[in-house]
């Protein structure tokens, strides 16, 4: 299950790896990142995401599995996120 999760998900981390490199050697100008950067994360990046996990190939019964430790995740971030909410107050 893990292995096609991974799968799923490796154009989307391949993506990350080149993006961050070509930047790092400064291959373009920073007005460029700008621009590449808000269309990567407004449109690309959630239509890359959404297509790969809705051609993924996962059995039925992985789905309760997933659907678990994503229930757990939410559930621990959301209280170590209520947790720390008196450190992080704005003015």
């Amino acid at each position: 299950m893990t292995q096609l999760i991974f799968i799923a998900l490796f154009p989307l981390i391949a993506l990350i790896a080149m993006g961050y490199a070509l930047k790092r050697i400064h291959v373009l100008d920073e007005p460029f990142w700008k621009g590449a950067e808000k269309l990567n994360y407004y449109i690309l990046f959630p239509s890359m995401l959404f297509l790969n996990l809705a051609t993924a190939h996962i059995e039925a019964k992985s789905i309760a599995q997933i659907m678990f430790v994503v229930g757990i995740v939410v559930t621990l971030a959301s209280s170590l996120l209520y947790a720390l909410r008196h450190y992080f107050k704005t003015p």
